[in-house]
């Protein structure tokens, strides 16, 4: 869009009878323009009003070209094209000093394009500048675009020179500050300047911003900056990485270094980034955890140092899972799940300084041997200068000795899914929205602070610290948050991102003086995180007017009141929430497993990758449906890793027996279980289940009771239960014949014998008395020789029952007395 009412002399034509006067009045002023084509054709005709000045210019950085990065950011609504072309592209590189202060004038550089078909001959250059001051960011994109605003020219200069067509040159500008008008000190901050071109039949304008910070100024603010170091845009896992089998600490890693260290920026981080690789099917705990590769090199140390050096770091779920998706499910037991690996952060940090101290105290025992070695056998200096190596260290880290910096567990900051459901779920939790949710009521006369107090119920922001239904919110400023996630491709528009990062600052800080509270600005999860990220940060708080703010201070600073409009509700697309429920279902049944053993976290761990990568929204809806599927199967897996070992028939004559069940394992863990049975006939009934535990990769009997009533043949299904009642398997069967009567009748039989034996004995005993009466009748006549015919069948009869006792003869199966009549 061109300007509607800029300087007349930009537009197309130059203005009506150009003045010569108006050139030379220009010349007479302190002022430089020069011109210097790159192309041969105009190099001859360049012209010089004065030499550049020399005074040091405040440049951004060229923009970083890092490893293949995520997919950039959008370019923000802020950064609107700020140059018209008409045959001449005009762009500032360059301006010095970049935040006025004191300064007696400043430079204004950049370059000149001829994109006509026509050769250029004697430009007119003026410097302009809207007599608006801007209050608001709408106010800074208005003037940048160039629309509606009137303008006054504050330096202007005629130019006798040549560029031919396609030829390009570079500009340098010194104007007086005298000249721009900064008077009034409550109106410090952003102004709008802009260079225009004429050259007959040709024209161009650039636009930037310039800061004015003058003695005197009133107003500073405080502001956090919230960056995500997640999977999407870990500057550690480069495409080299794969290859080289090394981190890249000293390349990739160093922007994150840099980052680190700015005050006022807070880290989240996700706990798979603090370990080492790790299989998927891993049952150990926490503590055997691999940590990161290459942790204790001399470039690993000092990453991992400065990290641990941090004034606190913000802990994010496993694979930085969506818990506002987990909370749209209406499911309470899967953003439960996900909150609670937040807490896998903490213990990470703390194996990776007790590795760190422990390799600085084996190397320092090193190094001590060493030295002692030499002093007995060498009497010139040791030639290893263990001091430097080690003061080399720690100026790297920071920190002479690994700490571990405060974690902040508690915050949720959803992807996607922002809305009243997940206020209510974690209502004690610090929950950051999207940047420039809940707007103000009003428009956007002020940039209100971050932190509000939501009622969970209605939406609505409540007054003072809330209540005990509403929760503590963080709104980002939403032009800063895109403006510093964005990558510029060239160096003009690297300087108008810096500039205006300073401005939008300046701006805040100026509305809110006086007022309290603090601000945040919160990067998207697909931010590049490399040095380029690093300078616009600190073009951004490195100021006076930016005191910069740590999470945790800026979630205790004064809540606004300021109306907004209420909390929306989450926006899902079928698609995503019709997976996101399959994972529901699927951790629903896990978790009927996971109350049977004895270490929850282990089985959680065996299947969290899939679980929390599932319900990761910067992956493509196809990869997070395939997640599922696996997750889905896995658990499957879990839920048949406890079945019963199948048998042959069994044959129950018993009333009331103990029925056995061997059950085995293919899980790694302890699983408690309920073994019972399912009789397909009710002759045969189960009297309590069997409470057994079955030991990982193992089998274990089950003694289940049962009472039987008749006989008959029947079938018997095994079941498999958790202490809850979930069956893990039933699919098993087995026949049965049951003959309970046989049991009656061999009792019946075995009485009735043993009352025979007893009858039969008992009519024995008397035989032989009435025997025994009936030979003392005639004992008189022949006493004497009864007599000794009695006592040699007393010893005769002791003979035999003698060698009887001596050989017992064969075995008996518990037979009666067998004594002859």
């Amino acid at each position: 869009m061109m300007p509607t009412n800029s300087s007349p002399h930009v537009g197309g034509q130059p203005g009506p009878g150009r003045p010569p006067l108006r050139a030379l009045l220009t010349l007479a002023l302190a002022t430089v323009f020069a011109l210097l084509p790159t192309a041969p054709a105009a190099a001859s005709h360049m012209s010089h009003l004065a030499a550049p000045p020399s005074s040091p210019a405040v440049a951004p950085p060229a923009p970083a070209n890092p490893a293949p990065a995520p997919t950039a950011p959008q370019r923000p609504d802020i950064m609107v094209p700020s140059h018209q072309d008409n045959g001449l592209a005009v762009r500032i590189t360059r301006i010095s000093p970049a935040v006025l202060t004191g300064e007696g004038s400043i430079s204004v550089s950049g370059t000149i394009l001829n994109s006509s078909s026509e050769t250029v001959q004697d430009p007119y250059v003026e410097l302009t500048q809207p007599w608006a001051t801007p209050s608001t960011s709408a106010d800074l994109i208005s003037q940048l675009a160039g629309e509606e605003w009137g303008t006054h020219t504050v330096w202007s200069a005629t130019v006798t020179m040549t560029l031919a067509p396609g030829a390009s040159g570079r500009f340098s500008i010194s104007v007086p500050t005298s000249s721009l008008g900064l008077t009034d000190t409550d109106m410090w901050g952003a102004r709008v300047i802009g260079v225009h071109v004429d050259a007959w039949g040709a024209a161009g304008v650039d636009r930037t911003v310039l800061v004015w910070d003058p003695q005197g100024r009133t107003g500073s603010t405080s502001m956090g900056v919230l960056v995500p170091w997640t999977a999407a845009n870990d500057p550690l896992k480069s495409p080299d990485t794969a290859s080289s089998g090394a981190l890249p600490y000293a390349s990739t890693g160093a922007g994150l270094m840099e980052v680190m260290r700015i005050p006022g920026v807070s880290l989240a981080v996700e706990p798979g980034l603090l370990m080492g690789p790790q299989s998927g099917d891993s049952s150990e705990g926490e503590a055997d955890a691999p940590l990161p590769e290459g942790l204790t090199t001399g470039e690993g140390s000092a990453f991992w140092r400065t990290l641990l050096s941090a004034d606190e770091l913000v802990a994010l779920p496993a694979k930085d899972a969506d818990v506002g998706l987990a909370v749209a499910t209406s499911s309470t037991l899967l953003p439960q799940m996900v909150l609670a690996t937040r807490s896998e952060v903490a213990p990470a940090l703390r194996r990776i300084s007790s590795a760190l101290d422990a390799a600085q105290s084996t190397q320092g025992a090193q190094s001590g041997a060493v030295e002692g070695a030499q002093s007995h056998t060498t009497t010139g200096p040791a030639p290893v200068d263990d001091a430097h190596s080690a003061s080399g260290n720690a100026g790297a880290s920071g920190v002479p000795g690994a700490t571990v910096p405060k974690v902040v567990e508690g915050v949720v900051w959803p992807t996607s899914s922002f809305g009243r459901p997940l206020l209510a779920t974690v209502p004690k939790d610090l929950v950051i929205a999207p940047p420039g949710a809940m707007p103000l009521s009003d428009g956007d006369s002020v940039t209100p602070p971050a932190r509000i107090q939501v009622d969970a119920d209605s939406g609505a922001v409540v007054a003072g610290s809330g209540s005990a239904t509403s929760a503590t919110v963080l709104v980002p400023h939403r032009d800063l948050s895109e403006l510093l996630a964005w990558q510029p491709d060239d160096e003009e528009t690297a300087l108008d991102q810096h500039q205006l990062l300073a401005a939008l600052g300046a701006l805040t800080a100026r509305s809110t003086a006086g007022a309290g509270g603090a601000h945040l600005v919160a990067l998207p999860r697909d931010t590049t995180i490399d040095a380029g990220l690093a300078g616009r940060i600190r073009a951004l708080v490195e100021h006076p007017w930016i005191r910069g703010a740590t999470l945790t201070q800026v979630a205790s600073s004064t809540p606004s009141t300021l109306p907004r409009t209420a909390t929306p509700g989450p926006t899902l697309s079928e698609g995503d929430l019709s997976n996101a429920r399959s994972v529901a279902a699927h951790a629903g049944q896990l978790e009927k497993l996971v109350a049977a053993v004895d270490d929850p976290a282990a089985v959680h761990s065996f299947v969290q990758d899939d679980l929390m990568g599932a319900l990761r929204t910067d992956l493509a809806p196809e990869t997070r449906t395939g997640l599922t599927g696996r997750f889905g199967t896995r658990v499957t897996d879990l839920m048949h890793g406890i079945a019963v070992e199948s048998s042959g028939t069994v044959n129950l004559i018993n009333k009331e027996a103990r029925f056995p069940v061997r059950v085995r394992s293919s899980l790694p863990w302890p699983v408690h279980v309920k073994v019972s049975l399912r009789p397909s006939d009710p002759r045969l009934s189960v009297t309590a289940p069997a409470q057994v535990t079955v030991p990982a990769h193992a089998s274990v009997t089950a003694e289940v009771p049962v009472e039987a009533i008749g006989s008959g043949d029947l079938h018997v299904t095994y079941e498999v239960r958790t202490p809850g009642g979930h069956v893990l398997d039933a699919s098993s069967k087995v026949f049965v014949r049951l003959r309970a009567g046989w049991e009656d009748a061999a009792t019946a039989v075995a009485a009735v014998l043993v009352g025979i034996a007893f009858v039969w004995g008992v009519a024995r005993s008397v035989r032989k008395r009435l025997r025994a009466r009936a030979g003392g009748v005639s004992g008189d006549e022949g006493g004497t020789s009864d007599a000794a015919s009695a006592q040699e069948v007393e010893d005769s009869g002791g003979s035999e029952e003698s060698a009887r006792a001596q050989d017992p003869g064969p075995p008996t199966e518990s037979l009666p007395d067998s004594g002859a009549d």
